[in-house]
């Protein structure tokens, strides 16, 4: 007797179950990742402020040469660590793991300062790429810049304001202003481009003028000091665009940079005047075991259906 063929609605079923079954298992999945994202709130004395870092371990899966090898993430989340030690007003927030697989590891920026900002009066955000080299000069020094009004503080250099290090005030504005922000990742990263959460800030500036008026610029030794204007005495060392691009492997910028970020960081470690001892890389206990940055295959069906909505809509404007 021959093979029957298959009923058309049976196939449909099956197909209806096995596609409910994935979305299942993948809100699962995505459920559970951000829940593991969820840090214990503190249960020490509350600080004034908040040192707030982020990095990729390498070993998550990147492509091409990068400035942050481990030895250069160890030294930046020590250094962060070590200025945490040493000022008994601040507290430290460190990652290394993404709250949002679908996009760049940059708004992991947008994304700590949110699960952080009511902790704490002030917080500061500080680029992997940045060290803190006066491990005992106090945040004061910057929020005292601040004047009436003022919700964040950066500096400006000769493009626009800088968001590589900020600090952030604990306020309503604030809580609106990384909301709007992070509601534009998925736009900004489907536009492409570099600079994608500063431009982010150009777009919600122009929709919002008013934004302006809670920025202040602060003087740039007290705050962010770029690699090329940094003097002894800073607060903070920023080694900037240390990217494997042509013309910095062209003249040599690239890797010649990365040593020089982690020659300050050595350099800090061994000329601080201190307080208290500093803590060894023991403490940054798991921080430095290598985390998946990309979605997984459950994950990959939510960054689909993600982009197909920023498709699908006008992509002229973010709003």
């Amino acid at each position: 007797m021959p093979p029957q063929p298959l009923n058309f609605l049976i196939v449909l079923k099956v197909c209806i179950v096995v596609f409910a079954v994935f979305i299942v298992v993948s809100s699962i999945s995505f459920v559970s990742n951000r829940t593991k994202l969820e840090e214990k709130k503190p249960t020490g004395p509350w600080k004034k402020y908040g040192l707030v870092s982020a990095c990729v371990v390498p070993g998550a899966p990147k492509k091409g040469s990068t400035m942050y090898t481990r030895e250069v993430v160890q030294d930046s989340l020590l250094n962060k660590l070590a200025y945490c030690s040493q000022n008994d007003d601040t507290a430290c927030h460190l990652s290394t793991r993404s709250s949002d697989k679908c996009n760049s590891f940059v708004w992991e920026k947008e994304f700590s300062l949110q699960r952080h900002l009511h902790e704490h009066e002030w917080l500061l955000w500080a680029d992997c790429d940045a060290l803190m080299t006066n491990l005992t000069l106090s945040l004061d020094s910057v929020t005292k810049q601040a004047q009436p009004g003022d919700d964040l503080l950066v500096i400006r250099d000769h493009q626009f304001y800088n968001l590589g290090i900020l600090m952030i005030r604990s306020s309503k504005w604030s809580e609106w202003f990384l909301r709007e922000m992070l509601s534009m990742r998925d736009w900004m990263e489907y536009m492409k481009g570099a600079w994608r959460d500063q431009k982010a800030l150009i777009v919600l500036m122009n929709k919002h003028p008013d934004i302006r008026s809670h920025i202040g610029v602060v003087e740039r030794h007290s705050l962010n000091s770029y690699a090329v204007f940094w003097r002894p005495g800073d607060l903070m060392y920023h080694q900037v665009n240390c990217k494997p691009q042509p013309d910095n492997l062209k003249s040599g910028y690239f890797p010649k940079c990365r040593d020089l970020f982690q020659e300050k960081a050595r350099w800090t470690r061994e000329t601080a005047v201190l307080k208290h001892k500093l803590p060894s890389s023991d403490a940054l206990g798991d921080l430095l075991k290598p985390v998946a940055v990309r979605p997984n295959l459950y994950e990959s069906f939510w960054c689909w259906t993600r982009r197909m909505a920023v498709k699908g809509r006008n992509n002229t404007k973010p709003y």
